[in-house]
């Protein structure tokens, strides 16, 4: 007869030959055990990972928000600046184009 047993039906055989001998537990249930705790650690530490790239996504999303706000403030800045330069320049103009009129005026 041809038994084909996973792994997992294996070691709760081979755990309950080892309990028929009674006692304390074996090393197959103090190995599953230990086995059955790292797999939850592993559980945790996953979820700890998908939290923290969750988080890194967040951070890096306000990031690129940040960058492109500084973007737009140089921008406006920059055109402040222009409307600035432009404004001095008119003010300029508007003191020459004064003192020749006057000065045509002084002149009739």
């Amino acid at each position: 007869r041809d038994f084909n047993l996973t792994q997992d039906e294996l070691m709760d055989v081979l755990e309950k030959v080892e309990g028929l001998g009674g006692g304390s537990k074996g090393p197959i249930h103090i190995l599953r055990s230990e086995v059955g705790e790292l797999q939850a650690q592993l559980r945790e530490a996953q979820a700890e990972a998908s939290r923290a790239a969750q988080h890194a996504a967040t951070v890096e999303g306000l990031n690129k928000q940040h960058v492109q706000s500084l973007a737009k403030i140089e921008a406006l800045q920059a055109e402040v600046q222009r409307a600035k330069d432009h404004s001095e320049h008119m003010e300029f103009l508007t003191q020459q184009y004064s003192d020749q009129v006057n000065s045509l005026h002084q002149s009739l």
